[in-house]
């Protein structure tokens, strides 16, 4: 996840955020107010400035993903490698050295950054030369996100704080 800060895609919209949570009606709630809430307030800022709204179709299909990869996002998987690594057991050492497929000696900080730069690159078409530029704009990207939610946190409490005050 680091390394989508170092290079920060261009054309990014939003500043990316990430929270996981096993529990759905904890999702749902997030769902709610980081997508739902949020697309619906910027399409009203893109219809006030004459533009055509596409957040709430957007945020649709994102979360459509999200419902479908959720199944495999969620859930722990354990997988028996119990015949590769009784094939490593038995390869001689020259052979280790030349097939080599032990997990163990991934740099997975290499692999996470090599990633995020090939999908920056050749998913994306997202060149290198303008990674200041980006890192730029995903700063006021975090600043913007932060805002929002201390503007909800704060509309939260002052419609909630009147319904706690009657139990209190």
């Amino acid at each position: 996840m680091k390394y989508m800060y170092v290079y920060p895609l261009s054309k990014t919209v939003w500043y990316p955020f990430v929270q996981t949570s096993s529990y759905k009606l904890v999702h749902q709630v997030r769902v709610f107010f980081f997508h739902t809430f949020f697309s619906y307030f910027v399409d009203c800022m893109l219809f006030m400035a004459r533009k055509r709204p596409m957040a709430v179709e957007k945020y649709r299909k994102i979360n459509k993903l999200i419902d479908v990869l959720g199944y495999f996002t969620v859930r722990s998987w354990n997988f028996q490698n119990d015949n590769v690594q009784a094939l490593w057991k038995k390869m001689s050492e020259d052979d280790r050295k030349m097939f080599n497929f032990d997990m163990g000696d991934v740099d997975w900080s290499k692999y996470s950054e090599n990633s995020i730069l090939g999908g920056r690159l050749y998913l994306m078409n997202d060149s290198l030369d303008n990674v200041s530029k980006s890192k730029k704009k995903m700063y006021f990207l975090a600043i913007i996100h932060y805002v929002f939610i201390a503007l909800m946190v704060y509309v939260l409490y002052r419609l909630l704080s009147p319904v706690v005050q009657m139990f209190l």
